[in-house]
């Protein structure tokens, strides 16, 4: 898990998004992009699907593109 957040965080970085990894409680860890309120949603949902898709690809431990509430426990 540590390395498919970090990995994450070097690739928004790279993409010049700045990025803040922060715990998400009981487990698991978030990796935190402030964006501008001139993007949308389905935008901004697009973005994170992209990277998330681009991280699966490189086959990083733990990659998932899942997503919603449902997941939680």
């Amino acid at each position: 898990m540590l390395r498919t957040t970090f990995a994450t965080s070097r690739l928004l970085e790279e993409l010049k998004l700045p990025t803040a990894v922060k715990t998400s409680g009981k487990r698991g860890l978030h990796v935190f992009v402030p964006i501008k309120r001139n993007l949308n949603f389905d935008a901004a949902r697009q973005v994170s699907e992209l990277v998330s898709r681009h991280l699966m690809r490189l086959q990083l431990d733990a990659a998932d593109a899942a997503c919603g509430f449902h997941r939680r426990s």
